[in-house]
């Protein structure tokens, strides 16, 4: 197996190195040393799935014996992504001995690159008491590393490659039980006319920014107005959680407290708090009650799911109102795309509710990679 190491991670680590040539990008990775909370971690990723794996806070004496961690660090991701003990034990075998070297792959950088921006921002989900962050590894199996279509996540490349692996080597199961935690909740819209809802899966560890990519493919809104969630206990408002440009303008409010979205894990919330309310569109007020229903330990994807739901969701009319004022002047290919979808994604249809939903986490603030 080969690490290619940066620069900076050279000078810091004395790492002694041997470099060699044409290796297979299955075992090959790139390190790079990064500072997350003033703390010095190393940030690795596989040149041919883009599987990050974080070490956290890492001490001179733990690269004493890095190669000896990093063996640790891909069995502890590749078992909380699902691969089995057998697979995980055949990639170290064919891996042979770790050599060290200088970085050989500029693509795979500038991956990294973006990771690392994903890694500063999500701090708050780390443990402290772990070199090895498993959490952030499975939050970036969410992202797409491609731009451009068609999208693929990388815990979706990731899969594919270990599939052919399996292949090749003649073994049994890609995986064994992934330990991934999900939530079931229902979510309604609650109006005259009746109620709306759909019942929705989402991995533990999506942030609330996330939540509202979620909510909006499974309603069929088209993210046109500005949206909050509001966290009740016992009938009042204890905290408001919203993006970044709003946190700003109620972060004043001494009533309640005002978080960011991308920053805030609905797992603090979810369990605790026996109401949340989604607001969308401040003027129409559509509002949104999320229930929660049961934690499922063994979901099996890394993307949230629709399993059932009801109703056609109401029009969006400020969207409507907004396009009609304009409808003198020339409407932009946005403008076009949303009349040609506004009636289309508005009905309940789980097929396509779950098409969207696999792309849905794409859109989020945090960098595709």
């Amino acid at each position: 197996m080969y690490v290619g190491l940066t620069k900076k991670l050279i000078e810091y680590s004395k790492i002694e190195l041997h470099n060699i040539h044409d290796v297979d990008p299955l075992f090959s990775w790139q390190a790079n040393l990064i500072i997350i909370n003033g703390k010095k971690s190393i940030i690795t990723v596989n040149n041919r799935t883009r599987m990050p794996i974080l070490f956290y806070n890492v001490k001179l004496k733990d690269l004493k014996k890095f190669d000896e961690l990093f063996v640790l660090g891909i069995r502890t991701v590749f078992s909380s992504l699902g691969l089995s003990q057998e697979v995980i034990d055949e990639y170290i075998v064919k891996s042979d001995r770790i050599i060290f070297g200088k970085t050989t792959n500029r693509s795979v950088l500038t991956t990294m690159n973006m990771m690392t921006e994903i890694a500063k921002n999500m701090d708050f989900y780390f443990d402290d008491n772990s070199v090895i962050q498993v959490g952030f590894s499975q939050e970036i199996s969410y992202e797409s590393y491609k731009i451009d279509y068609p999208y693929e996540r990388v815990s979706e490349r990731f899969y594919q490659v270990f599939a052919n692996f399996i292949k090749t080597n003649s073994l049994l199961n890609i995986r064994s039980k992934p330990s991934m935690k999900a939530y079931q909740l229902l979510i309604k819209i609650i109006q005259d006319e009746g109620v709306i809802w759909r019942r929705i899966i989402v991995p533990s560890m999506t942030q609330f920014e996330q939540l509202h990519h979620i909510i909006q493919a499974s309603f069929g809104w088209l993210k046109y107005n500005e949206y909050a969630f509001i966290i009740y206990h016992k009938d009042e408002i204890v905290t408001l959680i919203t993006d970044e440009s709003l946190s700003q303008h109620h972060g004043q409010n001494t009533e309640y407290f005002t978080l960011i979205d991308y920053k805030t894990p609905i797992g603090n919330y979810i369990e605790l708090f026996e109401e949340i309310q989604y607001i969308y569109d401040f003027v129409v007020d559509w509002r949104h009650q999320i229930i929660f229903e049961k934690i499922i330990d063994d979901y099996k994807e890394f993307y949230p799911q629709c399993i059932s739901g009801y109703g056609t969701t109401p029009e969006d009319v400020t969207l409507l109102n907004d396009i009609k004022i304009r409808k003198d002047l020339e409407l932009s290919t946005y403008d076009l795309f949303l009349l040609e979808n506004h009636k289309k994604y508005r009905k309940f249809n789980i097929v396509e509710i779950n098409q969207r939903l696999k792309t849905a986490l794409r859109f989020s603030k945090r960098h595709s990679i």
